[in-house]
């Protein structure tokens, strides 16, 4: 018995694309999922984001750490130096594996507590940021004209603005002071303060990368039909 079927002929069910079926938010998800640097990041934030917050806690919810970041305590090790190493041909942690400040207080709950700082500001600033920048883009793209000059002439000049330097100038000037907005106490030494400030200059990029999009977008055939 002769087999007819032609040598370059492909079965469609075993050769399904990738996208066939599926959502736009489906097909990043699985990219994403089976890409292996983006998961490891993924683990290694978690990682660190669990420490963080577990070690020295949170508010009313207390760590596991046996210090906090403000706890005075004797010097055990000479000037405060680090007691986590090899001693006796062991390592060890030691009490105060980071070392301690000249006034005692252990250094290993100071990184912890900058880190969840340092988290807070990530968040804020980055969602402060997004929002601004892709609704600034997409109205840019959308309308185009005068609305497109007037946003980007608006972007390009918060480009400019260095922004660490307006964000340390924020911060050091208003350290002393009690901000009031719509009846509203604000302390500006709050993490969320200095985030929102980073958010309101980090948006310019975003706004032109969603601008480009959407000018590309309208001279898409689907658009015009």
């Amino acid at each position: 018995m002769t087999d007819n079927t032609p040598v370059d002929f492909v079965d469609p069910s075993a050769a399904k694309p990738e996208a066939a079926g599926k959502s736009l938010g489906s097909i990043v998800w699985g990219r994403f999922v089976r890409h292996r640097a983006a998961m490891t990041s993924v683990v290694v934030l978690a990682l660190v984001i669990i420490l963080v917050f577990s070690s020295v806690g949170l508010g009313p919810i207390p760590g596991w750490w046996m210090w906090n970041w403000t706890q005075l305590n004797d010097i055990v090790n000479a000037k405060g130096a680090p007691t986590m190493g090899w001693v006796d041909g062991s390592f060890q942690i030691g009490t105060h594996p980071f070392g301690q400040d000249e006034v005692g207080r252990d250094i290993f709950a100071r990184v912890m507590r900058g880190a969840q700082t340092s988290l807070f500001v990530m968040v804020i600033m980055g969602v402060v940021s997004t929002v601004i920048g892709v609704i600034v883009g997409a109205f840019a793209g959308f309308y185009r004209g005068k609305v497109d000059s007037i946003l980007m002439r608006m972007t390009e000049i918060i480009i400019v603005i260095p922004t660490l330097v307006v964000a340390a100038v924020v911060g050091r000037t208003l350290q002393n002071y009690e901000v009031s907005i719509f009846g509203l106490e604000i302390n500006p030494r709050e993490p969320w303060f200095f985030g929102l400030v980073l958010g309101l200059l980090l948006w310019p990029g975003l706004a032109r990368l969603v601008r480009a999009e959407y000018l590309s977008l309208r001279e898409r055939e689907f658009v015009d039909a």
